[in-house]
């Protein structure tokens, strides 16, 4: 079955149990969206615009985000959290990649996270190996120098 059919398929299943619910059910529905809309509403942080490293305290764009980064700061921190999950709606759109490039890095250089692991195909999982086989060979090449 096709990807668009099956989504079509679950918007029409959806709206045929609220057509079929009852007047209690609907209202609780409706006060319950509505709930999330003002929590979304009132707890939001904007992101401007986003480039990796805009973290940043040598970045010309740091006053732009940081309000998201030091949510995302406190959040983490005021949880304890040693793990930190990302998603997003779809896959490969260069937004949604430049705000995990930028979040993993905030991450790593200032929560001290060490472990990153990210769901992706095989062609890209063969670009960060290299990348991380890069480090290994840059960390070892200064070590050689001391």
């Amino acid at each position: 079955m096709p990807m668009t059919r099956s989504k079509t398929q679950l918007k029409r299943n959806y709206a045929a149990a609220v057509a079929g619910a009852d007047d209690d059910t609907n209202q609780l529905l409706s006060v319950s969206r509505q709930a999330f809309i003002d929590w979304a509403v009132e707890n939001a942080v904007p992101i401007e615009r986003l480039t990796p490293n805009d973290y940043s305290e040598h970045s010309d764009n740091n006053i732009h985000n940081a309000a998201f980064f030091q949510s995302l700061s406190g959040a983490i921190q005021s949880s304890s959290a040693s793990v930190v999950m990302l998603s997003e709606g779809f896959h490969n759109c260069r937004e949604m990649m430049t705000l995990h490039h930028a979040v993993i890095e905030y991450l790593v250089d200032n929560l001290g996270f060490t472990v990153v692991a990210s769901e992706s195909g095989l062609p890209e999982s063969r670009v960060i190996s290299n990348f991380l086989q890069n480090l290994r060979k840059l960390s070892s090449d200064k070590e050689d120098e001391l």
